[in-house]
């Protein structure tokens, strides 16, 4: 009976590790998803256009992988503006807004295309370094 007793202690025991490293392991496999990169900053540049003159593009701001462009159109058509998430990859795509817009961030530069009533236009914008 002693001997039958002291093997039931060993399996005991051989559970009790088992079950610390089930949460361990299983705590791992349920890490929330990678976050989008870090693209948050200050971005300036230039907007080239067919339909309208060039311009300058000073402060487009981008926090938490969120900016909002505005942009104010020559015929009347007043201000439009798009919101947008950069997503992981650095790729944006916003279609349904009043300024529909997409582009890219790589490294440093952002670049988007966008259409207004009035102008088609290309803009590249550098994070400025703090």
């Amino acid at each position: 009976m002693l001997r039958g007793v002291s093997g039931l202690f060993r399996a005991a025991g051989s559970v009790a590790v088992l079950v610390a490293i089930v949460p361990v392991s299983s705590g791992h496999a349920q890490q929330p998803p990678k976050p989008a990169g870090n693209y948050d900053g200050k971005y300036a540049g230039a907007m080239r256009c067919v339909g309208i003159a060039n311009t300058r593009v000073n402060g487009l701001t981008v926090r938490q992988g969120r900016f909002i462009f505005n942009f104010k159109t020559t015929r009347g058509a007043g201000t439009r503006s798009c919101a947008v998430q950069i997503k992981s990859d650095g790729t944006f795509d916003n279609q349904s807004c009043d300024l529909p817009m997409s582009g890219k961030v790589t490294g440093d530069t952002l670049q988007a295309s966008f259409k207004s009533p009035d102008a088609l236009c290309d803009l590249t914008v550098t994070r400025e370094k703090n």
